[in-house]
């Protein structure tokens, strides 16, 4: 080989060769400014995150418009998602992404238009009212009220459902004035129906029969507390946490009652019941019993009385 084809092959090795770059002078991959995105997107954001969001948004915004309106199927799964999405979201504190998970969600609920749009609007009042918003609230509470009086007729027990939900949000601001015909109203349709099939058709009654008691109408006031105390028994047992916490609302209503013997058998009940659960379970369990205790100090029930129960129980643990 000529010594001009040599140097000529050895030219086109170094050309095709990996050069090496100088240690230190390497070029980093530099992240996408927000002023390029803007170019390449036509959109103005303040900052990356808030471009990523609203990329996010976009998706999800093609992913329900991509669903055939005769897909029930598909929408009914998709609904599925977003709903579960939200309990997880609410189980975190997350209010805010389960405002945006029901949005999703209530899209797939008006194309099925059937329970699920009940359970959705529903679930945007329960979240309406953890952030405060009691008018928003209400007005959801309605909607779902709307949709199972056309879907089951006005005296079907989800209607009795609707009208506690909505008594809930007047009484979470002690207005109870506004509460107490809405649940009047349920209580009417659950005593027609007389069939116990949901825990929280005990609610009403519960409710109620509190609003009785602080009217002094102890008769009346007993007469629900020992219904919502029988459904719940009936429901979840007579150890369940709520099960347990009605019957101290019945020992309140003998105590306000001046009914000492009264009071007697209804605390021989409850301490029976607390000892039961206290030796049967797990301390996990009783773990999770003390949180409910705690939970229902800041929940309604007088502070005196969440304290003794409080005291009560742990007592019991401890003598385990």
């Amino acid at each position: 080989m000529s010594k001009a084809r040599r140097e000529k092959k050895k030219a086109g090795k170094a050309a095709s060769a990996p050069s090496k770059a100088v240690k230190g002078t390497e070029k980093k991959p530099r992240a996408m400014s927000v002023e390029r995105l803007e170019q390449v997107f036509g959109k103005g954001h303040e900052s990356v995150d808030e471009f990523v969001q609203a990329v996010e948004n976009d998706l999800r915004q093609q992913h329900l418009a991509d669903v055939d309106e005769n897909d029930l199927k598909n929408a009914e799964l998709r609904w599925l998602r977003h709903f579960s999405a939200t309990r997880k979201s609410i189980a975190a504190d997350d209010m805010e992404s389960a405002v945006q998970e029901l949005q999703f969600a209530l899209k797939f609920a008006e194309r099925l238009n059937d329970y699920r749009l009940a359970n959705t609007y529903g679930e945007l009042g329960f979240v309406s009212m953890r952030l405060k918003e009691f008018d928003t609230a209400r007005a959801f509470f309605r909607k779902a009220l709307t949709v199972r009086e056309a879907l089951y007729g006005a005296e079907h027990p989800s209607v009795a459902i609707e009208y506690s939900n909505l008594a809930m949000s007047y009484q979470w601001q002690r207005e109870f004035a506004k509460a107490r015909p809405l649940l009047e109203a349920a209580v009417s349709i659950l005593d027609k129906h007389g069939q116990w099939e949901a825990l929280n058709q005990a609610e009403p009654y519960e409710a109620l029969s509190a609003i009785y008691k602080s009217k002094k109408e102890f008769v009346r006031a007993e007469e629900l507390c020992r219904k919502a105390l029988e459904i719940r028994d009936q429901l979840a047992g007579h150890l369940h946490p709520i099960s347990i916490k009605t019957v101290e609302l019945l020992i309140q209503i003998r105590e306000a009652a001046g009914k000492p013997r009264k009071v007697a058998e209804a605390r021989k009940d409850y301490d029976s019941r607390l000892q039961e659960y206290a030796d049967s379970k797990s301390f996990g369990a009783a773990a999770k019993m003390l949180k409910h205790l705690l939970e229902h100090k800041t929940t309604g029930i007088e502070n005196e009385a969440a304290d003794a129960s409080i005291s009560d129980f742990l007592r019991l643990v401890a003598r385990r």
